[in-house]
Formats: structure tokens, C-alpha cells, sequence
């Protein structure tokens, strides 16, 4: 029996026992507060109960809604309070006060005084258990699923059965649906009235237009999108737009691709709802010269246009879908809406009886799906040779995938280190599709990158998974939970050390911190095997090889002899020393070094090691670096140098009047020689240029910049004439120009005087 207390202090009603609820949702926006003070992310959901009917005296079904799930509640509470105002419950009371009874319709809850408490039993039914899918997205359903965008399952399992090639080893039986809640929280709508609208039959013939304000800036500073569906073919177009200005140009621009890609397709009309970026005089001009027909439905009245209204609901509630699974920043939409977009094209409508998709209903033929991938998930993605600086560093960069690249055949990837998106082919990347990055890193990111963020971001990239069964919202266990964090451990190094000649930056002295992973010393000279206890102690010769390759160049090495005494000698002194028999165990000739070798600098390979020292991204950041002194020591370098060439003054604040004050930030590098030390540390001042507005601020911008042509052929001029050629570099170089506008800059971080009243 189950044992509920009725408690007129409780604000909600309670339940600590999981298997009691048919459904739970995350409330977003509600906490649990505690009588102690703890309070709790509050999920919500509804419960099964069965209550016994005073009337015919059997067990009913009922539902009970609303019914917040905490593991840490002692009992089980429902709230009188909550009953009374917010269900709607009318509470009766016997005249000996022993039976509290609320009453709501056909539903009646009889508690009973026990113990100085109300209280009321019902029975437990165990086929009402709330059930964990455990193998999350390694079932092929969660994949294909999470892969094309949180497209209904019924669309995956008739494109399995009609044999679409997705790239995986699957099986049809294996493809049972499940709930994912992403889609449950994000796909869940009212009831849409019938109509059933004479369709155009002929592709391209008619496409419907609508904008669709989201409301939220992209990193793009988009902050709504424009949807051209095509009547008969069902397939999609969609743009990013921060201003309705930009819409009338996007559609003429479509036209005309259609035109020429389509040529045996012709546009008779253009549908819109009648709004303004659509009825104008500039699209009914270019519309009216290539003879086509503008339309508009009736003011107020959406369902006339209802194929692309739908379709705004159909790709938002996609997006809303993976940007819940992936938990990633709402500025990155613009993002998740063209991969939408890409999705819903290549899986089938219910438009045809044949469920063809639009893609095969324009085109021709099927889409290539082998190229799907999850949005958002984390990608090792291949760094080119060219962007390399050493060639020990790592061939790979941790990145997070935004979708399919409009412009190449590639995928569009967001680097996790400096914020800038790029293009990537797809056999130079792999995808980890299981996991992404944690919610406050992406933030934080493009908060730097695209606005005004000094945000510092940790040294390793946080790793989460993605979230789509209930197994991944509720607790896991202590035991998985460590075998997750082993698994994003391993990916987060081999992001983060995949160069093993890679050094840390502590000294080999300092102890290391608890929870830190320390990457392990070796040395290309020798390399001593393991003796097994009561092993022989003879000197043993080993005819193994060790083959290295550091820079190009290839060393083969032998293994060092297996020995327990630790007085060892290099090998160069061991090479004429006989063994304990008297026996030599090397020739006894002179090694003598190759003739073509003698012009060459020979060193240690061991000696070799490139200081790996974190570049600061702010001020903040670079002082709490271990290396403060000499990022200090750069900036001052920087500071005398502007005020030897007076670049600014310093001025009241109330001078600026109504001008803009532009900040700025210290940006820092450091140079290396030719041997990959230290050389110098460098720290350069800049202004926030990008804050000034054109015809403002300033009238135009130029920069005279060289040709490397032009540096060669001079060159080439002076090796012809055998003229000596002098290298020299000018500091500070751009210092020396003059500014005819007036600037106001705040004064530089950590070198202010009274910044509140002087810029």
C-alpha cells in the first residue's frame, strides 16, 4: 500500500517514489523549496493512483497531475492547499473530524486521522512503472533520430523499410520507438482545424512565403528567418534576416536560382499573408516583369496560408527539440534552423502517397544520407598542415558541429577554442555523436567571440552527454557516473594531449595536483623493460628495435638490456666493455661519424622540448597566470611606447560628451626561435574598432598594405645587381600614422588613473 498525508502547509504536491508517476517533465522555471532550506530542480509529472468508489465499492483509475518528484521527500504530501485553490477540490469534513474527504467531480480522496495526521493508502499497480530506456543513443532509433533532427519515428522506420542507406549496421527489428522527451517538451500543440485546399500539382509553381520572428539575436545578429516552401514538391528554403528589409531581396535572388536551376520548371504565382516585406512595390515590379502572379491570404486569416504557418511550426519545434537534447546556447537557433531545413527535406511527407521526400519529388532521386550527423555533438576535427605551427603538435582540434556548409560539400564546425566557425570535409573529422559541450563553456565562448564577453574559460573543455532518453535526466548511479566521466576523460585528452611530446608547463619538481592527469616522461635513447620477479640477472642482449619519428627524421634505437643494477652506462661506453665472462659482446672497432654528417649541428633528441605556455585571453586572465611577471613586464614595454609617441591624452570623461567611449583589451603572443624556446613576450594594446559606426564615427578606413609580389620582385632587383639587402623590423610601426578623427578610449585595464572620471 502506498501511504499519502494530507498537509495543509505544503504549497504542491509531493511524491518520492518514481514508480508511482506515468509521466515527468522538467519544470524549467520552478524550484522546490524545503522546510530545511535545500531547494531542488523540480520535475513534474503525473501519478497513478487507484481510489476506492464509496458508492459501488470498487478500485477506480485515476490520475493525479501536477505532482512534483523529489527522492529526498520523506513521505508522500498532498497539499490541501494546492487541492483546494488550484484543482479546483472542495473539501468536506466529517462532524467528528476524522475523515477529510476532497471531492472534484467523479474523484474522491478519503483521508483518514492517524497518528495526528490525515492520511489515506492506496494500492500499488506495477504495470503503471515509469520506464528508462538504459541503452540511450546506442539504439538505432535514438541515432537516426537525434541525426535527423528529431523527426517523428514513424518517418525512420519507413525509410528504413524502404532501404534508404544511412552508413550503419542496423537491422529493422531493431528500430522500436521510444519517447524522447526532447520532443515531448518541444512538439506538443493544440488541435489544428481540417482543410482540405486544392494543391498544385506541377513542382515550383507555386511557392508560399512567411517570416517568422524569433526574437533572439544569433551570432550572426539575426533575429528571424524567412520560409519558402514549394506547394507541390513540399520542399524548403530558409534564411537567416535581421531586418524585414532583407526578405524582398532574398526572394527575387530565389527566383532567379530557380530559373536557372529549374529551367523546365516555371514560378506562375508567389503566396504570401500579406504582409509588408512581401507587398511591395519592388517585388510586384520584378514579379510583374518575369509574369509572375503575387498573392496574399485575407487579413486575419493565417489558415489560407497554412502550409508554410505549419511549416514554421514543424522546423521550430526541431529546433527547440535539439537545442534541448544539446543544452546549447539559444543564440546558436540560426544554426540548428538551417540544419532543420537540410533534414526535413531528405525524410518523407505525408504529402505523397508514396511518402517520397522532397528532396527525390524536385530532384529526381534519393538523398545521400550517409553524410547525416547529430547537431551539436563534439567532432575531432583534422587541423591542416598549413595551420600547424610545430610539427609535434596535435593533427586534431576539438570542435562542435552546427550543421552542413550551403558553400562545399563539408560541415560546418564552431572552434571550441577560439570561437570561429570553419568548414571541415568529412573524412577529415569524427564525430561524437553521444556527447557534446557543456551549456556555460558554448556561452561563454561566444560571448567572447561575438559580443563583449571577458569571460575565462578553463583549460579543458567540459564534455557532457547528449540528453534524450529519461535515463540521462534523472540521477545516474554512482557507478556509471564514474564510467562516464572515464569516457569523457578519454576525450577531452585525446583532444587536449594528443601530442606525446607534448611538456606541461609545471615544473618536474612540483608535485601534481590530485585529479590532474600528468602525461608520462620518456626518452628516445632507451627504454627499459619490466623484470619479473625471481627472473634470471644475466645480462641479456635484446635484438629489438625502437623506431621514433621526431621531426621527420627517423631513429632506430635497441632496447636497453634488461638489468637490475642501477649504476647503468650510456651505450656509447658500454660498446668495448666484455661481459662478466670475459666474452666482448659488441665489435671492437672505432665508430666513426659519416663524412656527409660533418657539416651537421648534432644534438639529443631528448633535450628537445617546446614549453607549453597558456596565452592569456584578458587582462584578468593573464594575471592570474603563473607567468604574470612577464606578461607585466610585456605590457609595461607596451605602455612606455605609447606614451614615447603621444598617442593619446588623458582627458575628463565629461569631455566625450555625447561620443561614443570605445574600450579595448590587451592581446598577448609570444615568440619563439628557431629551437621552439621562449623568446619573447609580447603584449599589444588594442581598441575595440568594431564598436564605431561608418559615417559616425569615422568616413572610411584604409590600410596600405604590401604585396608579397612586390617584396619579391625587389628582391629579385637587388640579387641582379648584387646590392646588399638590410632586414629590419620597426616597432610599433603603425604608431607613427596620424588619426584625423577624434577617439575616446577607455584607458587600458590594469593601467588606469581613476578611470570613472578620466578616458
Amino acid at each position: 500500500m502506498i501511504e499519502w498525508i494530507l498537509d495543509s502547509g505544503a504549497q504542491t504536491n509531493v511524491s518520492s517514489d518514481l514508480t508511482l508517476f506515468t509521466e515527468l517533465h522538467e519544470d524549467t522555471v520552478a524550484e522546490l523549496v524545503f522546510g530545511n532550506g535545500t531547494t531542488e530542480r523540480a520535475t513534474v509529472g503525473t501519478v497513478h493512483m487507484q481510489v476506492v468508489n464509496e458508492h459501488t465499492g470498487k478500485t477506480e483509475e485515476r490520475l493525479l497531475e501536477n505532482v512534483s518528484y523529489s527522492k529526498s521527500a520523506p513521505y508522500n504530501l498532498v497539499s490541501q492547499t494546492y487541492m483546494q485553490f488550484k484543482g479546483n477540490f472542495k473539501v468536506r469534513v466529517s462532524q467528528d473530524q476524522l475523515i477529510t474527504r476532497l471531492v472534484k467531480d467523479s474523484l474522491k480522496l478519503r483521508f483518514e486521522y492517524v497518528r495526528g495526521m490525515y492520511r489515506m493508502w492506496t494500492p500499488r499497480q506495477s504495470k503503471h512503472v515509469l520506464s528508462v530506456n538504459t541503452r540511450g543513443v546506442e539504439n538505432p532509433m535514438a541515432l537516426l533520430h537525434n541525426r535527423l533532427g528529431h523527426v517523428g519515428m514513424d518517418t525512420i522506420k519507413e525509410m528504413v523499410g524502404q532501404e534508404y542507406n544511412f552508413g550503419i549496421q542496423m537491422q529493422q527489428q531493431s528500430f522500436a520507438s521510444y519517447e524522447c522527451i526532447p520532443c515531448l517538451e518541444s512538439k506538443t500543440k493544440r488541435m489544428s482545424y481540417s482543410r482540405n485546399p486544392t494543391r498544385t500539382s506541377k513542382p515550383l509553381e507555386k511557392p508560399c512565403v512567411d517570416l517568422c520572428s524569433v526574437g533572439v539575436d544569433t551570432i550572426s545578429k539575426a533575429n528571424q528567418f524567412l520560409l519558402v516552401v514549394d506547394e507541390a514538391t513540399r520542399y524548403r528554403w530558409g534564411y537567416l534576416l535581421a531586418h524585414k528589409d532583407e526578405a524582398t531581396p532574398l526572394i527575387t535572388d530565389l527566383i532567379l536560382l530557380i530559373r536557372t536551376q529549374f529551367p523546365k520548371h516555371t514560378i506562375k504565382m508567389v503566396f504570401s499573408d500579406g504582409g509588408g516585406e512581401f507587398v511591395n512595390t519592388e517585388l510586384e515590379t520584378f514579379c510583374g516583369g518575369l509574369g509572375i502572379e503575387t498573392l496574399s491570404s485575407n487579413p486575419y486569416s493565417p489558415q489560407e496560408n497554412a502550409l508554410v504557418e505549419r511549416g514554421n511550426q514543424t522546423v521550430m519545434r526541431q529546433v527547440r527539440s535539439m537545442l534541448h537534447a544539446t543544452q546549447m546556447p539559444i543564440s546558436l537557433w540560426g544554426e540548428a534552423f538551417l540544419h532543420a531545413i537540410y533534414t526535413l527535406n531528405i525524410t518523407p511527407t505525408q504529402a505523397f502517397r508514396d511518402r517520397k521526400t522532397p528532396h527525390e519529388a524536385l530532384h529526381g532521386r534519393r538523398p545521400d544520407l550517409t553524410v547525416l550527423r547529430t547537431w551539436g555533438c563534439l567532432v575531432h576535427a583534422h587541423i591542416p598542415d598549413d595551420q600547424r605551427k610545430e610539427k609535434l603538435s596535435s593533427q586534431t582540434q576539438l570542435c562542435l558541429l552546427l550543421g552542413y556548409s550551403m558553400k562545399t560539400k563539408g560541415y560546418k564546425l564552431l572552434n571550441l577554442r577560439t570561437g570561429s566557425v570553419t568548414t571541415c570535409r568529412g573524412g577529415n573529422m569524427k564525430a561524437h555523436e553521444q556527447y557534446t559541450v557543456h551549456y556555460v563553456y558554448i556561452k561563454n565562448l561566444l560571448l567572447n567571440t561575438y559580443e563583449y564577453g571577458d569571460h575565462e574559460l578553463p583549460a579543458t573543455i567540459p564534455i557532457v552527454p547528449i540528453r534524450t532518453t529519461m535515463q540521462t535526466y534523472l540521477e545516474l548511479s554512482e557507478q556509471q557516473l564514474a564510467q562516464r566521466a572515464t569516457q569523457m576523460e578519454k576525450l577531452t585528452l585525446a583532444g587536449e594531449r594528443a601530442n606525446p611530446m607534448e611538456v606541461p608547463t609545471e615544473s618536474a619538481t612540483e608535485p601534481a595536483a590530485p585529479g590532474k592527469h600528468q602525461p608520462c616522461a620518456t626518452t628516445l635513447e632507451t627504454v627499459e623493460p619490466a623484470v619479473p620477479v625471481g627472473a634470471s640477472k644475466r645480462r641479456t642482449t635484446s635484438k629489438e628495435k625502437l623506431t621514433n619519428r621526431v621531426g621527420g627524421l627517423k631513429h632506430k634505437q635497441r632496447f636497453r638490456e634488461a638489468d637490475d643494477d642501477d649504476n647503468w652506462e650510456p651505450r656509447s661506453k658500454r660498446l668495448l666493455q666484455p661481459d662478466s665472462d670475459g666474452a666482448s659482446s659488441r665489435p671492437k672497432r672505432k665508430r666513426q661519424q659519416s663524412a656527409r654528417l660533418k657539416d651537421y649541428v648534432v644534438t639529443s633528441v631528448t633535450t628537445l622540448s617546446i614549453e607549453d605556455v597558456p596565452i592569456p585571453t584578458s587582462h584578468k586572465h593573464a594575471s592570474r597566470s603563473k607567468r604574470w611577471k612577464e606578461w607585466k613586464a610585456a605590457m609595461q614595454v607596451e605602455m612606455d611606447s605609447q606614451r614615447q609617441h603621444g598617442t593619446w591624452t588623458l582627458v575628463p570623461r565629461t569631455e566625450a560628451k555625447s561620443k561614443r567611449v570605445i574600450s579595448c583589451k590587451w592581446v598577448y603572443a609570444i615568440k619563439r626561435d628557431a629551437t621552439g624556446s621562449i623568446k619573447l613576450y609580447k603584449a599589444i594594446l588594442v581598441i575595440r574598432g568594431f564598436l564605431q559606426r561608418m559615417g559616425i564615427d569615422y568616413s572610411e578606413t584604409y590600410a596600405p598594405v604590401i604585396r608579397f609580389e612586390t617584396i619579391r620582385c625587389v628582391i629579385v632587383y637587388a640579387l641582379q645587381r648584387g646590392w646588399a639587402i638590410l632586414q629590419f623590423d620597426v616597432k610599433t610601426a603603425f604608431l607613427y600614422g596620424d588619426l584625423d578623427e577624434e577617439v575616446y578610449m577607455e584607458q587600458p585595464p590594469g593601467f588606469g588613473e581613476d578611470s570613472t572620471r578620466y578616458i
